[in-house]
């Protein structure tokens, strides 16, 4: 049910042809071959980013590993839900920051990458695909490009990576580009230039800061993808995955315990972009509100925020920032010290092409390994420490009989300090929280959230 599953259980359309006729996904065997076919033509070209980048630091004044790095906690410690990745930048295309200098960023940017390599699998004429109507074969009445049940595609997905943080591109030097980070439809990510540089990404007609746009913007590339309602018709931007929403929303919860940015979405549909940031010193906006060829990042982000879908996939959908902020805010606060910023260490460069492979699906750089590590051995002692909260409770309770005290007196303070305790442990249960009182949980099973055992059915 590839269409039904990438539309995250929209009913299907009028028209449609029986479920039998439908596209089907593409195996999980193959996408493994492909990917390793993929990663195999980026290794080399990762090694030689590893040292190009940290000499390209060096002559701009910053130390040569970067240090603002956004690490795997929170990601990883459901490594069967997300991956996390480093893959350093391009030559050229981005510039480091010195020691010591803090880069003003202030809004988020979002972009999204692939749409040709849909368009040419769909067999439509876009672009520099636009002399050829279909690919070898033919898909003249092709639904969905190839992809599993997210529309998630390794090919479409690493050409974005090659470009933006893989590899070095032909064009010349001033026309490289950089990003940092890249979300795809089943929820990786893969973080690029350190947080601190300034990345190329968001040029446009219109200047949000006398430096450019990049100066203060961070950039998020999504992966998207396009499909056909029925076989013939129009093609349309499916929209991003709710899986691939959350991993952008724990990306941006980190980013904005760093620095708060603002709930705020700063369009063209509401007047003069410009004033728009004289009057939010922060906020998010997409790469089209500055650069009138672009259309980017489209889907549920099309709509303004309060604002709900009326027609096609967009259906009874929410807005996307709608979507994303009320995500961010059932999350906790992130632990600066230890959950934000990690450090690269440099035993990457000693990667085979295997290991490479495996870190693009679970990461396995060292400084990952030692984060998960360090969560379990956290989390084992939050489980010790209830275990020794239920003894001491036990022992307040007899004190509490022989003095003559109320046992719920006694049990809301010691839960009190049990609360207090497990705040002060719990920072691996990145998609714990509390309401009223109840712990609030997202299932990565179920793709909805629990209040206690209780299942809401809602996924947002």
């Amino acid at each position: 049910m590839p269409i039904q599953a990438r539309n995250e259980g929209a009913a299907r359309p009028q028209g449609h042809p029986p479920e039998s006729q439908w596209d089907a996904p593409i195996s999980d065997k193959t996408l493994d071959q492909v990917l390793t076919r993929s990663v195999s033509s980026l290794q080399k070209a990762f090694r030689d980013n590893c040292r190009v980048y940290a000499n390209a630091r060096v002559a701009g004044g910053a130390a040569p590993t970067p240090q603002h790095i956004i690490s795997a906690v929170g990601l990883t410690d459901r490594t069967d839900a997300f991956t996390w990745a480093y893959l350093p930048p391009n030559a050229g295309g981005y510039k480091p920051m010195p020691q010591g200098f803090d880069r003003p960023w202030s809004y988020v940017m979002l972009h999204s990458f692939g749409y040709s390599w849909d368009y040419y699998q769909l067999g439509v004429p876009q672009g520099k695909v636009g002399k050829r109507t279909n690919p070898p074969g033919g898909f003249k009445q092709r639904l969905t490009p190839p992809g599993d049940k997210y529309g998630h595609h390794p090919d479409r997905w690493m050409a974005g990576i090659r470009q933006l943080c893989g590899q070095i591109p032909p064009q010349p030097k001033s026309a490289r580009v950089s990003v940092h980070f890249c979300i795809s439809r089943r929820g990786d990510v893969v973080v690029s230039c350190d947080m601190n540089d300034v990345a190329y990404h968001g040029g446009g007609d219109l200047q949000i800061s006398s430096r450019g746009n990049n100066y203060v913007t961070v950039g998020f590339e999504l992966e998207p993808a396009l499909a056909r309602a029925t076989p013939g018709g129009p093609v349309s931007i499916v929209p991003f995955t709710d899986r691939q929403m959350l991993a952008l929303a724990i990306v941006c919860k980190k980013i904005s315990s760093a620095r708060p940015i603002a709930q705020t979405y700063i369009s063209k549909k509401n007047g003069s972009v410009l004033a728009q940031i004289a009057s939010n010193p922060s906020g998010f906006i997409r790469h089209t509100d500055v650069f009138s060829k672009k259309v980017d990042a489209s889907g549920q982000f099309d709509l303004l925020p309060g604002e709900k879908g009326t027609s096609g996939w967009l259906k009874n959908r929410i807005s996307g920032w709608d979507q994303l902020w009320g995500l961010m805010n059932k999350l906790r606060s992130f632990d600066l010290a230890t959950e934000v910023f990690t450090e690269v260490l440099p035993d990457v460069m000693a990667m085979t092409g295997r290991q490479l492979g495996q870190m693009m699906r679970s990461s396995v750089l060292e400084g990952q390994r030692l984060i998960v590590q360090s969560s379990w051995d956290r989390q084992k002692s939050f489980s010790r420490a209830v275990s020794m909260q239920a003894q001491t409770r036990k022992a307040h309770y007899r004190q509490a009989l022989g003095q003559n005290a109320t046992l719920n007196d006694i049990v809301g303070k010691v839960g009190a300090q049990v609360t207090k305790l497990a705040g002060a442990l719990s920072g691996v249960q990145v998609n714990q929280m509390s309401m009223d009182g109840e712990a609030l949980s997202f299932n990565f099973t179920t793709g909805t959230w629990f209040v206690g055992t209780t299942d809401t059915k809602q996924a947002i």
